[in-house]
């Protein structure tokens, strides 16, 4: 008994597919890894190889005595996806696929053991391992049909398929719900992709801008950047709201997508889990690190069924030679089906999405209401002329808080106007003199000295920060007095006071809490127009280095 019948056995379990079937079929490859010293394996907690096949890297470990105690006696066995076998093309690419796993005597086909999906499934980078506990139980049938000669082999069989477009579609919109935690009402929800043609003729400072396009009740634009403006080497992928005017607010949560044209199951995405404020002023939300731009610019990717050819010769060579003459034509890939949907780019095109889904959040609405409010331009005259412009940013997280972390604060990096910030939540468990009060603040990480523009003039903001519940209408709110400069030496802003700790528990949903910051930065400021006001706080050296695990000489002691 050959390969082939292994084969047969995996199309009895799966069932053949016909043009009813959701799913097209798109390739199947097989490989084997031949284990030449049980007895060596056995002293050893476990062994792995890596291989390809259909033009993606794998990996098989095996766990001679299980991966864990409740699976001791058992032989483990796991598979994991590592993504496409094409360095210059090595997206986090999803794929579709069924599969049998097998161990097997080395010399009949006729002695096996498996395992095997129902069912195709996902694996991406968020979800790219199988895991059996318990493959097989280590008794004296396994030894005696098994093991021969002290040797075994380990095979899987895959299967590719290509999604549909309602699998798809249902797969992005799962991703939004998996990592959604927040709850608001929703309004709308809907899709819009953009065919990019002649990608071999993209050049790093290109921007490609959608046509206008209506979902959820307003008009958009795609716009795809090939180089970011925060993070070098990448491209950047943005959803531009169009017509919000005046105060209008939008929130929205969004998948930001690229996918190859002809498949839906290679495609590359970023969740935005949190509400995004849309206004007019504020109208691009998306991924400024969304895919490497070498993605657009490498002209020298070679096929990959020329790799697995490659790596098919290499296994041979482990195989005995008898078998690996026999089977040479049953490994042999579907090249044209590899060639067609091994990559994100096919034949100079490739497609850009979004899959935007709109809220109203009552406690958020009012929340920004107050914010936006209170830091308009109307309350400080002196930045109403046109020749003062300025940005705005807003960005929300939940967090759960931990009771017994004693070792620093809440940090969450981000990056607005070109400049890496550090937003903290500190409850002052070591500060004697805040200590019933939980501090909330920013700070410019980035080294202001090295930023040419900065040693001409500082940064203007006006802030708000604020905390929330989840699901109730409880929050706290504050805000900067008047506009402050960030400099090197007032490089942190906020408020060692801003809330009492009682206070704040009393916002915990589930020991959970959202935390959000909302500023404007001004260009062209006149600075002697602005006079700090005792209320707002500069925060330096407010907790000593030892307890707060950070100080604010911008020393991180952990370098020292």
């Amino acid at each position: 008994m050959k390969k082939k019948a292994i084969f047969f056995t995996f199309k009895s379990f799966n069932g053949n597919n016909d043009d009813n079937s959701k799913e097209k079929e798109i390739g199947e490859d097989y490989y084997e890894w031949n284990i030449e010293s049980w007895k060596r394996l056995t002293n050893s907690e476990k062994e792995s190889i890596e291989f390809i096949a259909l033009g993606y890297k794998w990996e098989i470990t095996i766990f001679p005595d299980g991966d864990n105690e409740d699976s001791r006696g058992y032989i483990s066995l796991n598979l994991k996806f590592l993504g496409s076998s094409d360095e210059n093309n090595s997206e986090d690419l999803n794929m579709y696929f069924k599969y049998v796993l097998v161990i097997r005597n080395y010399k009949d086909y006729s002695c096996y053991t498996l395992k095997y999906s129902n069912t195709a499934i996902n694996l991406s980078k968020e979800f790219n391992e199988i895991k059996y506990d318990k493959f097989f139980k280590k008794d004296e049938n396994f030894c005696r049909f098994l093991i021969k000669d002290d040797k075994l082999t380990v095979g899987i069989i895959i299967k590719e398929f290509n999604y549909n477009l309602e699998s798809f579609r249902n797969d992005i919109k799962k991703k939004l719900i998996e990592m959604d935690s927040y709850e608001g009402e929703s309004c709308d929800d809907d899709f819009y992709e953009y065919e990019l043609d002649n990608c071999d003729k993209l050049t790093i400072n290109d921007e490609i801008i959608s046509p206008e396009f209506t979902a959820c009740g307003h008009k958009w634009k795609i716009i795809l950047s090939l180089n970011s403006i925060l993070y070098k080497g990448f491209a950047s992928l943005m959803l531009k709201n169009e017509d919000l005017r005046d105060n209008q607010i939008l929130f929205s949560k969004f998948v930001a997508y690229i996918r190859n044209y002809r498949s839906y199951s290679l495609y590359k995405f970023l969740v935005k889990k949190d509400f995004n404020l849309f206004t007019e002023k504020f109208n691009r939300r998306g991924s400024y690190k969304l895919t490497s731009n070498k993605l657009f610019f490498n002209n020298t990717i070679k096929n990959n069924d020329e790799k697995v050819d490659k790596q098919e010769k290499e296994n041979e060579k482990k195989n005995d030679n008898e078998d690996s003459k026999n089977d040479k034509e049953e490994n042999k890939c579907d090249e044209d089906n590899i060639n067609v949907f091994n990559k994100l780019i096919d034949n100079n095109k490739l497609i850009i999405g979004f899959y935007i889904k709109t809220f109203k959040n009552a406690t958020l609405e009012q929340i920004m209401e107050k914010v936006m409010n209170y830091t308009s331009c109307d309350k400080y005259p002196e930045t109403s002329s046109d020749k003062i412009n300025y940005s705005e940013y807003f960005y929300e997280w939940e967090a759960e808080w931990d009771y017994n972390d004693d070792s620093s604060p809440y940090n969450f990096i981000l990056r607005w106007y070109s400049y890496k910030w550090n937003v903290i939540i500190n409850d002052n468990k070591f500060n004697p003199n805040d200590k019933s009060y939980i501090s909330l603040y920013f700070k410019l990480e980035d080294d202001l000295e090295e930023k040419d523009e900065i040693k001409q003039s500082p940064v203007y903001v006006k802030y708000a920060l604020y905390i929330r519940n989840s699901k109730k209408p409880l929050y706290e709110i504050k805000y900067s007095e008047s506009i402050v400069p960030i400099t090197k030496e007032h490089a942190c802003r906020g408020f060692s006071k801003f809330i009492l700790r009682e206070d704040f528990f009393k916002l915990l949903e589930n020991d959970r809490f959202i935390f959000g910051i909302y500023i404007h930065i001004y260009d062209n400021y006149d600075e002697e127009k602005n006079e700090l006001s005792n209320e707002d706080e500069i925060i330096k050296d407010l907790i000593e280095e030892k307890n707060f695990g950070r100080d604010y000489n911008y020393t991180d002691p952990k370098k020292k």
